[in-house]
């Protein structure tokens, strides 16, 4: 990707940070009343590890998302994300990962500004993450887990052509891991 992250403006980066705090706190909140509302997954989620990057504090988190999603008609297809350049906490990182697509759409997204509040890089270099991925014409969210729990949300930054040419209602999970850069 050639883009840098200073082709986003101060205040474009800001919005989108208050916006990934506050989704990230009504995507606990909902991980929260499911445990309660139903035992078996409030069993399911004290069965699971603790995570070991939920409960740091949280950083910036900045970079660029390609989101690439072949459909399949005998089956599903594949979604590979990438990202990078990719900044948490100040500290460069990549992340690689895949996932299976079960919807009938492609989706092509490259170069897509994403932003949010992640725990630190080096909490999460090696820790196999879940991205949860939805994408409309107008937004696109990022959830991060680790495990069951959900450990920071990306927003991405919409108003761009790239986003226009290539968004479509999507939704889809990708299980992959950041690296240091």
């Amino acid at each position: 990707m050639s883009n840098t992250l200073q082709d986003v403006s101060k205040e474009h980066a800001d919005a989108l940070t208050i916006l990934s705090k506050t989704a990230l706190d009504q995507e606990i909140a909902r991980s929260e009343a499911a445990a309660t509302q139903n035992a078996a997954i409030g069993t399911l989620l004290k069965s699971q590890p603790a995570s070991a990057c939920g409960c740091l504090p949280k950083v910036q988190a900045c970079g660029y998302f390609c989101i690439n999603a072949s459909p399949c008609a005998c089956g599903p297809g594949n979604i590979v994300v990438t990202a990078g350049p990719f900044g948490i906490g100040g500290r460069n990182v990549t992340f690689t990962g895949t996932g299976a697509n079960f919807q009938p759409d492609a989706i092509n997204l490259s170069s897509v500004y994403f932003s949010g509040q992640l725990p630190p890089a080096e909490s999460l270099v090696g820790v196999q993450v879940r991205l949860h991925i939805e994408i409309t014409p107008y937004s696109g969210t990022i959830y991060v887990y680790e495990n069951f729990t959900p450990v920071g949300t990306l927003i991405a930054l919409t108003q761009t052509a790239r986003w226009q040419q290539g968004a479509r209602n999507f939704s889809g999970d990708v299980y992959g891991y950041f690296y240091l850069s």
